[in-house]
């Protein structure tokens, strides 16, 4: 009960630029690394897409501004792929993810809604994303890194083949968020 009334109570039906200033601290302070613990959340990334520690904190990074836009941008957004792997293993984190970073962080619960192949959803994605990009260079002041953004929905999936070289790989995924209110 409480979970509910805290969303039904939250901040973030109508986000402007005020509120957008206040949540981005929160989520940029938000750490997915619990301390003193044996296998961190980065070092599962790492382990699962084969990423270098320096691609995984960069894909981190991405997520939480993907969130906040999850948030503050007013539309549906869509992620890139690399950032879209970060957020598919939150979500198995159920409890760090729907209680604590949803609800604390950003007093929205932010679902993932894949495709499901219908006919123009490819062209609805691509939309959305060059919205989340656009949204992405409006509130940061910036172009999003293009290695782990790419110019254009489901370009880009960075993989490490070999210690010091990363892989771009395309990839077809589909996937928006939206912010429940």
């Amino acid at each position: 009960m409480r979970l509910l009334s805290l969303l039904q109570e939250g901040r973030w039906n109508k986000p402007n630029d005020d509120r957008a200033r206040e949540l981005w601290p929160r989520i940029k302070a938000y750490e997915l690394d619990k301390p003193n613990v044996p296998f961190p959340f980065s070092a599962r990334l790492m382990k699962e897409q084969g990423w270098s520690a320096a691609l995984a904190q960069a894909a981190i990074e991405e997520y939480k501004r993907f969130m906040f836009l999850a948030v503050a941008a007013g539309h549906r957004v869509t992620p890139s792929k690399t950032v879209d792997e970060v957020w598919h293993l939150h979500l198995i984190y159920t409890r760090e993810y729907w209680e604590e970073f949803c609800v604390k962080v950003l007093d929205r619960i932010i679902h993932h809604d894949p495709g499901n192949g219908e006919t123009g959803e490819q062209r609805a994605f691509d939309d959305l994303y060059q919205r989340t990009l656009e949204s992405y260079m409006r509130f940061f002041g910036t172009v999003p890194p293009k290695a782990i953004w790419g110019s254009r929905n489901g370009e880009l999936n960075v993989r490490r083949t070999a210690p010091e070289t990363p892989a771009i790989l395309p990839d077809n995924g589909n996937c928006a968020a939206e912010a429940v209110s």
